[in-house]
């Protein structure tokens, strides 16, 4: 407990100088441009793999690895989902839903997250939703939330087909000017917008994208091992197969036969946990586009800019067909405390030049903020295929696994 108040206000202080601490201990260094390049790493599962891709020594890399660990910084992968035959389903609700609501629901099986939300208080699930049974689990899923929806309120329900990570650029410039702290002035993010020209061979990548297939993993083994990444992307083949009753051997040639050779992985990323919540505001944002260039651009300069944390292009649900416009972009962001009104005048700029149709933006509060792994249980390892009878297939992996839900 907190004697007064200005307890609280050193805590604060101490907890705002470790961040800037920390950051300091890699901007403008060699550590700071290994960060950056880790997120076009494709192949895992060993040093010398990374090491490799990025043309550097092995032992460079675990030596980077090993001091970015002793100060608490936390990677993760980022993972191609179409090739394992899932997407998003991403609902935002303006009231909230009791977790225990949520969790005695039978869709619990496909939660990907689950968070409450501020300015306006809601709710923000999603659902990882097999492809090939969107129809049926969709539909399970609406009436799930709009049962708990009172009538008045409407919620954005999206299918979101591209799903990318993002973080800020470490090496360009030394810590003290660096812009992840200063932030920017609404003149200098228009100008970035308006330079970010949309070449032809942008446009291709991300349309290829949007209607690139899905594919059906190849086996359960896979989707643990993804899920083992996800949690760390530096863990081990000897760490999984310790957790597992899986040989490193196995481990092994499904790493390089389905995941690196398949090119499941689109890098490694660092984990949310360097930014505090003294330093920027969380918020979310919803840009409803009508012509699919505007969407493009504006997805591709979210996508390069350092305050994102995630970007995602998708189309809206049915239940939201009456609205005027066909696709949908979800940013996350972390804005500078000082920056949040330059960042609010530029949204209003995009909906001003006719750049998106409407906008919606809501805070979201990562303490409350509760994270579900692949749902590497709902998938039948016979068929090989994923399944909607969750609980049998569940019971079979559990016997040959032997692990619990995480």
């Amino acid at each position: 407990m907190y004697k007064s108040a200005e307890d609280l206000e050193r805590r604060y202080i101490k907890t705002f100088k470790e961040s800037v601490r920390k950051l300091s201990m890699i901007c403008g260094t060699d550590l700071g441009e290994f960060i950056d390049e880790l997120t076009r790493v494709t192949r895992i599962g060993y040093y010398s793999y990374i090491a490799k891709e990025l043309g550097i020594k092995e032992r460079l890399v675990y030596s980077y690895v090993r001091k970015l660990q002793r100060n608490n910084f936390k990677f993760t992968v980022n993972i191609n989902m179409k090739k394992i035959g899932l997407y998003k389903y991403f609902i935002h609700i303006p009231e909230m839903i009791d977790f225990d609501i949520v969790r005695n629901d039978e869709t619990i099986a496909w939660l990907n997250n689950y968070s409450i939300t501020l300015n306006p208080i809601g709710t923000s699930l999603t659902y990882f939703v097999p492809y090939k049974l969107r129809d049926e689990l969709i539909s399970k899923i609406n009436r799930f939330i709009t049962s708990k929806l009172d009538r008045s309120h409407r919620g954005t329900f999206v299918h979101f087909y591209i799903n990318t990570r993002n973080q800020p650029i470490f090496h360009k410039a030394p810590f003290g000017l660096h812009k992840f702290i200063h932030g920017f002035l609404f003149n200098e993010i228009v100008e970035m917008f308006e330079n970010s020209e949309l070449d032809d061979i942008m446009f291709k990548h991300i349309v290829d994208e949007i209607n690139s297939k899905f594919s059906s993993p190849y086996d359960a083994v896979d989707l643990i091992i993804l899920k083992e990444y996800d949690i760390d992307a530096f863990t081990t083949v000897q760490d999984i197969s310790k957790k597992y009753p899986i040989s490193q051997r196995i481990i092994l040639k499904h790493l390089n036969n389905h995941i690196n050779n398949k090119r499941i992985i689109r890098g490694i990323f660092l984990k949310t946990n360097i930014y505090s919540s003294f330093l920027f505001k969380f918020l979310g944002v919803f840009l409803f586009v009508y012509d699919l260039g505007n969407a493009v651009r504006v997805f591709n300069f979210f996508k390069n800019f350092d305050y994102s944390l995630s970007i995602n292009f998708g189309i809206p649900d049915e239940i939201m067909r009456d609205q005027n416009y066909e696709f949908v972009i979800s940013v996350q962001v972390a804005v500078p405390q000082l920056r949040v009104y330059e960042f609010l005048k530029f949204l209003d700029y995009l909906h001003r030049k006719g750049y998106v149709v409407n906008y919606k933006l809501y805070e979201f509060l990562p303490g409350t903020f509760v994270r579900f792994t692949i749902p590497y249980l709902n998938f039948d390892q016979e068929r090989k295929d994923w399944t909607l009878d969750v609980k049998n297939v569940q019971e079979l992996l559990m016997r040959r696994f032997m692990i619990p839900r995480v």
